[in-house]
């Protein structure tokens, strides 16, 4: 780490260190107003033992932290909407914490906080994530020795976000759920056919537009999602994808647009042909899923609409595909992702669910 002192004249001596921040950009802090040159050094000498390594200062504050953190999140190529949900609770503990060194912020504080936090589980749990996220980046780059979280008592209630099972429908009940879709005339049925045929995530189902399918060539492009009311880029690289399409796909998909008299330019709309939006399909498809019948039984198992890429993904992988190919298909930045969260750990399942489903779906990855 370079350093200086320079004189000004007499007894107004001037000390600058350079170093380098936690995106490895040079930078400089300096001092002036020394009355002799030895005060000036043990300005140095004690500016050199914070910025420990020469990279990243010791007393920075948790606000600094926190922002360089969030800019290096932006540089990931993640979705519009986990970066605004990465910042909406970056800016919440900036507001907390603020200038405090975040060597400072130890067990204690952190446990007065989390013994006085109001919000429901959901938004608590969804604090820690990032918070806790924080700290992990201050660790790597050893501005902290310890992550303080780990010492901390958590509510009743709370517990990490472990990765789960997700739900498979046998053949039957998706059958018995296209059956009652297409009966009911309701403007879900297209969004779970990508789902389930495609693997398509809800942002990407709510961006299509028929201009993405080419009928003469039988293919459907996947480019973009549906994200924060406006259409962007693809969540992940290797989200931008191709598949075939039969003439009997497009045809099914463009049968509720000529069954209900609908021109939208929107593969998945409403009845009145605006857009489909991804939270309020999220929230039609659940409130569909838990109907029930005359006898105050529900009528479908439980499932999510993200669920549905689920049965895409196992399907694939059960009938042989690598999971580097599953992975692609479905649009996962790795392939750790896809087994993590999507591949179905319950073989039986798997072995029974959808067995012939897969002569159906045809696709070309995108190179």
């Amino acid at each position: 780490m370079a350093t200086s002192i320079i004189t000004g004249g007499y007894g107004n001596y001037k000390a600058r260190i350079w170093y380098y921040d936690v995106f490895k950009k040079r930078k400089s802090k300096a001092k002036q107003g020394f009355v002799k040159h030895k005060e000036a050094e043990a300005w140095v000498k004690k500016q050199l033992e914070i910025f420990e390594g020469g990279y990243a200062p010791k007393d920075a504050s948790f606000s600094a932290i926190a922002d360089e953190w969030y800019k290096l999140k932006e540089k990931l190529h993640l979705s519009p909407a986990t970066l605004d949900y990465y910042k909406r609770y970056k800016n919440h503990f900036k507001g907390v914490f603020g200038l405090m060194p975040i060597t400072e912020i130890s067990e204690r504080v952190l446990q007065n906080y989390i013994s006085n936090n109001n919000e429901t589980m959901y938004v608590f749990e969804q604090q820690i994530k990032v918070l806790s996220g924080i700290f992990s980046y201050c660790l790597k780059r050893r501005i902290i020795k310890e992550n303080p979280l780990l010492f901390v008592d958590f509510p009743i209630g709370y517990k990490e976000h472990a990765p789960k099972d997700r739900n498979i429908y046998t053949e039957t009940e998706l059958t018995t759920l296209l059956k009652n879709l297409y009966a009911d005339n309701s403007k879900l049925i297209n969004p779970v056919i990508l789902a389930v045929y495609f693997g398509l995530r809800r942002a990407e189902v709510c961006a299509l537009k028929w201009d993405d399918i080419n009928v003469s060539e039988k293919k459907l492009k996947i480019n973009k999602a549906y994200v924060l009311n406006s259409e962007k880029t693809t969540k992940t690289l290797r989200s931008t994808r191709d598949f075939e399409i039969s003439e009997d796909g497009y045809n099914l998909l463009k049968d509720f647009h000529l069954r209900n008299k609908i021109e939208s330019e929107f593969i998945c709309c409403n009845y009145d042909g605006s857009r489909q939006k991804p939270d309020n399909l999220s929230h039609t498809f659940k409130s569909y899923i838990d109907r029930k019948d005359k006898d105050d039984k529900l009528i479908f198992k439980k499932i999510t609409f993200h669920d549905l890429r689920s049965i895409f993904g196992n399907l694939l992988r059960n009938d042989g595909s690598e999971i580097d190919t599953v992975s692609r298909a479905m649009g996962h930045s790795s392939t750790k992702v896809t087994e993590k969260h999507y591949l179905t750990k319950n073989k039986d399942v798997v072995n029974n669910a959808l067995s012939n489903l897969h002569k159906k779906i045809k696709f070309r990855i995108a190179k």
